[in-house]
């Protein structure tokens, strides 16, 4: 009943200033709970007229603070140490609005051996304005090491619990001001290879400065971060993080693959119900998540990216290569041991291309974004020499045969530099084709969303940018399509071109199109068009023209076909992936084949090709769809496999472009090859993200 100590207790500024000057706002101190040892469970409010209520709970000590009950006041005195506050709890976080909240109270214990708190607020007998709230809590000593807390699966088994002083060795640090974080270890594990022993430490509402090789005691919620249709990634967002030794040597890495942990052949095989980081490539990779990994006998299959990341095939990978040494997509294979690199925290990564070997191990902890899992290296990135390898033959040009490229400038637009424009033209120039099907052509003001539809400015600086390297002086078909309504990026209107060579070929008179040639197809089908119930995107209208050649007939379509933004992700948190957009691409190859069918029913003998960006791979529905129901070859199916890519994501090279022909023209069909002029060079070094498909048909001899 006596007066033992007394300590300043500092309470935090008002939350949040009020909306109207001078508008009423308070903080204060308005429970405390003795734990014992002059520890305390302290409760503020801070309450602002016209915004609400804060309340944050905290963990008090009077250790080490100054007695000053020998002071009458306060008042000019300097250099008080007040007790310590932890925050253990910020109502913000819980996801309801709190109200008047005053009273705290130990409940009974649990059947766990924790306590239960329980918090009440007042109405102050105004329930019209106010309501009565009771919170209750399982309070504990929350500790544990990071495999705990990780367990063994793709969530924590503790995910939302409160822990404090979790200790590990920091591994890396991640400076950016946007993502700041830690990564942490333990120095021993638990034996047990399906729980990771690293985890990641969410700094957003810190400003600590620790570094590599600092151990350090964290409290936080443990929390599953992650974005929709990603796997979570498991971290804990701190509240507290204290330096408690410095210099400690950092835990040696987990070697994935080589004489290490093998890279399991498939992704998964029982759509995440069980997890088996010895079958499923999805759950080794978990068991590792935040772990200090590092990766021998690296190859690049995806080339450095303008995102800081490149992508390589552990031991090499085990897959189909390609011609330069990455790996291809298959239907069956979508080649589990790929693993990006990000390179963000060593200053970014030299420009690899795909086949390059890594010349030295990759050392750096384990993360996973944007749907993959990715390696973020704390060490320098070296490259090994690009291993030698044969030119591949190129089919010779003749006059008596017509020439199609189809090829996607990557969201050209007349603000691009010089140096892109003419280095497309001088792609363009070197393969001298008649008709050229582009696709991702933005209007003269790019994504600038200034209502601008015309490409005018673009083409023309194109086609003189070709002609300037020698090649023919090309006559523009194009329409401009209605302002953002063709989908890309909003403001680019991007859109589908014909280029074709005038002194070889002519647009057809009396055309099978009518009177509109060229024309833009199906303008008002619903298969190009938004529609919130089907969730289809409006996308580019295909561009139909008749030409003529050698006295000889032919339909072009040029086709930029729904995007495959929306899909799942290989390593996504749905397995199998399910292709979202696959639907919408099938109903635009159905008005496409239909349109044809037609044709060819009045005239089997028709010359008809369908080429362009069809954002999809040569053994998916969509495209069986135009071979083996409409009966069009693809000549893509005629490229030697080794050569048969046309786009790397991920570290996959895979088919998107396409020449696709009637029966009569696959027969005078003679030459078909995939340029690969991009997608095995890394961002700063390519014109396009695509690669070019030419083919050359025997027609006859050419106009006069």
């Amino acid at each position: 009943g006596k007066l033992a100590t007394e300590h300043v207790y500092e309470v935090d500024p008002v939350v949040a200033p009020p909306p109207a000057p001078g508008g009423f706002r308070v903080n204060g101190l308005v429970e405390l709970l003795a734990l014992g040892d002059g520890s305390f469970l302290a409760l503020e409010r801070s309450f602002t007229l016209g915004v609400g209520n804060s309340i944050r709970l905290y963990l008090v000590s009077t250790e080490g603070a100054d007695d000053v009950s020998r002071f009458a006041s306060l008042e000019g005195r300097q250099g008080i140490t007040p007790v310590s506050k932890r925050l253990l709890l910020d109502f913000d976080d819980l996801g309801v609005t709190p109200d008047n909240v005053e009273g705290m109270v130990f409940g009974p214990l649990l059947d766990d051996g924790r306590r239960t708190l329980v918090l009440i607020s007042d109405d102050n007998f105004n329930p019209e304005y106010q309501t009565t709230q009771i919170f209750a809590f399982a309070i504990g000593e929350a500790v544990g090491g990071p495999a705990s807390i990780q367990g063994a699966g793709h969530r924590s088994p503790l995910a939302e619990s409160w822990r404090f002083g979790v200790t590990g060795v920091v591994t890396a640090v991640e400076p950016d001001e946007r993502r700041r974080a830690l990564w942490m270890q333990a120095t021993t594990g638990d034996g047990d290879e399906a729980t990771s022993e690293g985890l990641r430490v969410s700094l957003a509402r810190l400003q600590v400065a620790v570094e590599a090789g600092d151990r350090v005691s964290v409290d936080g919620r443990v929390v599953e971060a992650g974005r929709p249709g990603s796997l979570p990634v498991t971290e804990i967002d701190a509240y507290r993080v204290a330096v408690v030794e410095r210099g400690i040597d950092l835990p040696d890495p987990v070697e994935i693959g080589g004489g290490g942990r093998p890279v399991p052949a498939g992704i998964d095989d029982d759509g995440l119900e069980h997890f088996e980081p010895l079958d499923d490539a999805i759950d080794l990779y978990e068991s590792l998540e935040g772990a200090r990994v590092r990766v021998d006998r690296a190859v690049v299959t995806g080339p450095t990216t303008r995102f800081g990341t490149l992508t390589v095939a552990i031991d090499g990978g085990d897959g189909v290569t390609t011609e330069r040494g990455g790996l291809l997509l298959r239907p069956e294979d979508p080649n589990s041991e790929r693993l990006v690199i990000d390179g963000a925290l060593i200053g970014g990564l030299p420009d690899a291309l795909v086949g390059q070997p890594l010349a030295a191990p990759v050392t750096g902890v384990l993360d996973y974004a944007f749907g993959s899992y990715r390696l973020i290296a704390t060490e320098e990135i070296w490259l090994a020499e690009l291993p030698s390898r044969p030119p591949r033959d190129t089919f010779p040009l003749r006059s008596d045969r017509l020439v199609v490229l189809t090829y996607n400038l990557w969201n050209l637009d007349a603000g691009d530099a010089d140096e892109r424009f003419s280095s497309l033209g001088a792609q363009i120039a070197a393969q001298i084709p008649d008709i050229v099907a582009l696709q991702e052509i933005q209007d003269d003001t790019g994504t600038e969303d200034d209502g601008t539809v015309t490409a005018e400015a673009t083409l023309e600086r194109l086609v003189e940018a070709i002609a300037a390297d020698g090649g023919p002086s090309y006559d523009v078909l194009q329409f401009d399509p209605v302002n953002n309504a063709d989908g890309g990026a909003p403001g680019g209107n991007i859109r589908v071109v014909f280029l074709y060579d005038p002194a070889r070929v002519r647009l057809a008179k009396d055309s099978r199109l009518g009177d509109d040639n060229p024309r833009r197809l199906f303008e008002t089908s619903a298969a190009f068009r938004a529609n919130a119930e089907t969730g289809y995107e409006s996308t580019r209208k295909p561009l139909a023209a008749e030409f003529e050649f050698g006295g000889r007939r032919i339909v072009a379509i040029n086709v930029h076909l729904k995007s495959k933004r929306g899909d799942d992700r290989y390593f996504g948190d749905r397995q199998p992936p399910v292709w979202n957009t696959e639907t919408q691409r099938v109903a635009q190859v159905e008005e496409i084949g239909g349109l044809i069918s037609a044709w060819l029913e009045q005239d089997p003998r028709a010359l008809v090709l369908v080429l362009g960006d069809f954002n999809e791979h040569e053994f998916r529905r969509p495209m069986r769809r135009l071979t083996e129901g409409i009966g069009l070859t693809n000549l893509i199916d005629r490229v030697p496999v080794e050569s048969r890519y046309t786009y790397n994501f991920a570290g996959n090279s895979q088919v998107l472009d396409h020449i696709l022909v009637s029966p009569a023209l696959a027969e005078a069909h003679a030459a078909v090859e995939v340029l690969h002029l991009n997608a095995d060079l890394p961002d700063s070094r390519r014109a396009s993200d695509h690669d070019a498909v030419r083919a050359a048909f025997d027609l006859a001899a050419p106009l006069d």
